[in-house]
C-alpha cells in the first residue's frame, strides 16, 4: 500500500522560496534557460529564439494522472505546459499552445492571451 508523502517544497519556509524565486529571477539578466544559450536580458524584456521576455506564458496547467502511481502520486503530477517552446518540434502534438503564440511584451496585467494567464507559483499552489 502506497503512503501519501507530503511534497518536499511545502516544508520550505517563505524565506528560503524568496530566496530562490530571487535567484531564479536573476537568472533572466544573461538567459541561459536551454541549450540555446542566447544569453538575452529578459528582465528588459528581451527575447530571442523562445520568443519569451520577461513573463512566460503558461498555455495550461493540471494535475495529470496518466504516470505510473510513484510518479504522480495521489493527486496527480503537477503538469505546466509553457507558450514559446523554442524546440520546434516538426510534429508537436502541442503547437498551438506552445508555439502558435505571438511573440512580444507581456506582462500579468498585459497577457499575451484574452484572459490572464495565472502565474507559474499561482498554478503549483492549485496542483
Amino acid at each position: 500500500m502506497l503512503i501519501p508523502s507530503r511534497p518536499a517544497y511545502l516544508s520550505l519556509g517563505s524565506a528560503e522560496l524568496y530566496r530562490r524565486a530571487e535567484r531564479a529571477i536573476a537568472t533572466l539578466v544573461d538567459c541561459r534557460a536551454c541549450p540555446r544559450d542566447c544569453r538575452v536580458n529578459r528582465l528588459e524584456d528581451k527575447w530571442a529564439a523562445c520568443k519569451t521576455g520577461r513573463y512566460a506564458i503558461v498555455s495550461s496547467h493540471f494535475a495529470h494522472f496518466g504516470e505510473e502511481d510513484c510518479l504522480r502520486g495521489w493527486n496527480g503530477s503537477g503538469t505546466i505546459f509553457f507558450g514559446h517552446c523554442n524546440l520546434r518540434c516538426v510534429f508537436c502534438q502541442n503547437y498551438d499552445i506552445s508555439q502558435a503564440i505571438r511573440p512580444g511584451s507581456t506582462t500579468p496585467a498585459r497577457p499575451a492571451t484574452k484572459s490572464r494567464p495565472p502565474s507559474v507559483s499561482e498554478v503549483w499552489k492549485r496542483l
